[in-house]
């Protein structure tokens, strides 16, 4: 057996493990931006006879955008070519976490549980933080993929500072 032949594996660990760190990283800005929105009262600011939990959702749905725009951000820029699966895995990283807050940590059983917990006995808010957790990064790569078409080059730059 040749010594090289393990190098062709090298590459998806190396995704593994940046997938697994930026899902460390989009657990604990998605925490954090939770724990921030629980803590602000938004009606008292509004005024407003609305119903509570669509304002969380709200609240959430802002402050889970903030928090995945880091982690889409830095998936699409180091992982071009396979960004989607490194999205993917992130986000299934993130849940685990999530899902193992009284648990072990790297307990793969973590993602079932957030699933169970948020997603099927879940309240309308929980719901909501499993759609924005599940879908926000995807929406960031989507935008940063749109912007990226729209890409002006250099020389149409400098016949605009022309003019």
């Amino acid at each position: 057996m040749n010594r090289y032949s393990n190098l062709k594996v090298l590459p998806f660990i190396q995704l593994i493990l940046f997938s697994l760190c930026i899902g460390m990283c989009y657990y604990a800005f998605s925490i954090t931006a939770i724990g921030i929105t629980a803590t602000v009262d938004a009606t008292a600011w509004l005024k407003m006879g609305v119903n509570s939990h669509v304002i969380h959702i709200i609240k959430n749905f802002f402050a889970l955008g903030i928090a995945a725009l880091i982690p889409a951000l830095l998936i699409y820029h180091y992982e071009v070519a396979r960004k989607w699966l490194c999205l993917a895995l992130t986000v299934m990283f993130s849940m685990m976490f999530h899902g193992n807050i009284n648990a072990m940590p790297l307990s793969p059983y973590g993602l079932l549980r957030f699933i169970e917990q948020t997603l099927i006995n879940g309240d309308v808010g929980a719901v909501g933080v499993f759609f924005e957790i599940l879908i926000l990064p995807i929406i960031w790569v989507a935008v940063f993929n749109w912007m990226a078409r729209f890409n002006i080059n250099n020389s149409a730059t400098k016949q605009v500072n022309q003019l």
